[in-house]
């Protein structure tokens, strides 16, 4: 991460519930890359669902930079 920004990343996770309703959420990460701020939801998903045999539907978009959220004084 380069001094004095940050990527904030639009993550959308989708899967398919056990009674067959299809669960969606909606997560603002911030990360290096997309795929880091995919992965971090990913793992989330199977801490919290540790019995899933699926992967789940993630995708992610760069929302915004701000490059004053790491700036240290």
């Amino acid at each position: 991460m380069n001094y004095g920004q940050t990527r904030v990343y639009g993550v959308s996770l989708s899967y398919l519930m056990a009674n067959g309703d299809r669960s969606f959420s909606y997560y603002e990460i911030p990360a290096e890359n997309e795929n880091e701020a995919t992965d971090f939801v990913r793992q989330g998903f199977y801490r919290e669902h540790p019995l899933a045999f699926y992967e789940p539907d993630v995708s992610a978009k760069l929302l915004y930079t701000d490059y004053w959220s790491y700036l240290r004084f």
